[in-house]
């Protein structure tokens, strides 16, 4: 039986069999959307969805058709700066610079006034070394005397002199000279100490304390002597002069 159904099937013709003619292969095409049709994007969703994790939670409306108040707005410290008045800031700038300008001012006038003074100390002092000076130069040359120059050395002494020393001094300038001489005396003086005792303006007082070696005739043997004496200095048009000498005990 199984023959003459294997024979039936081969009689019949191939159209009875699914309609699809013997040996049809399947037919391939490429990849992608038919020709003519238009080009589709196809979108993959992951299977798995990631739940969505919002940063702020959103508050919910309470009436949705009520308008919303907003916030109110606080200005900054800079902002409130920022909004004061021109003129104010421009007359606080005017009170800076005011105040520095004063400053500086005084700080010049200060720095000159010091430069003055320090000027005239300077000067002062100097004045004061020419009053020691001269007093220390007059009791040497009164101290310094040769024999073989006693007229030279009591002239210099009369050139540094004035007022009441020279009047003193000045009627007994041959007698010295000649005694000098006559006695054969030799004197070298030196100053031991001086200093200033009184300053007024054009006349000053000056403490000298000086030292005499001399010989003579009568011995060979070399005398010592130490005097005190207060020059009194006076400065006339430049030019100082002992006015008065005393010799202090």
């Amino acid at each position: 039986m199984s023959s003459d159904n294997e024979q039936d099937a081969e009689n019949k013709p191939d159209e009875a069999v699914g309609a699809t003619p013997r040996g049809r292969r399947r037919s391939s095409r490429p990849a992608g959307p038919p020709p003519g049709e238009a080009h589709a994007t196809v979108v993959r969703k992951p299977t798995t969805s990631k739940p969505v994790e919002l940063s702020k939670p959103v508050a919910a409306k309470a009436d949705s058709g009520a308008k919303s108040t907003p916030a109110p707005v606080v200005a900054t410290p800079a902002e409130a700066e920022s909004k004061q008045p021109r003129a104010k800031r421009s007359v606080r700038s005017m009170v800076l610079a005011g105040a520095a300008a004063l400053v500086i001012v005084a700080l010049v006038v200060a720095t000159v006034v010091l430069a003055i003074a320090k000027r005239n100390d300077d000067s002062r002092d100097a004045r004061r070394g020419e009053f020691v000076s001269t007093a220390r130069q007059v009791v040497l040359n009164m101290t310094s005397f040769k024999k073989d120059s006693a007229s030279d050395d009591v002239k210099k002494l009369l050139d540094q002199s004035s007022g009441e020393f020279m009047q003193d001094f000045g009627s007994k300038s041959d007698p010295l000279a000649d005694i000098v001489q006559r006695l054969q005396i030799d004197a070298t003086g030196d100053i031991i100490e001086s200093a200033l005792e009184s300053d007024d303006g054009d006349t000053a007082t000056v403490l000298v304390v000086a030292g005499m070696q001399f010989t003579n005739a009568g011995t060979t043997e070399l005398q010592n002597r130490t005097f005190r004496l207060r020059v009194t200095v006076t400065d006339a048009d430049g030019r100082m002069t002992a006015s008065k000498v005393e010799f202090v005990p």
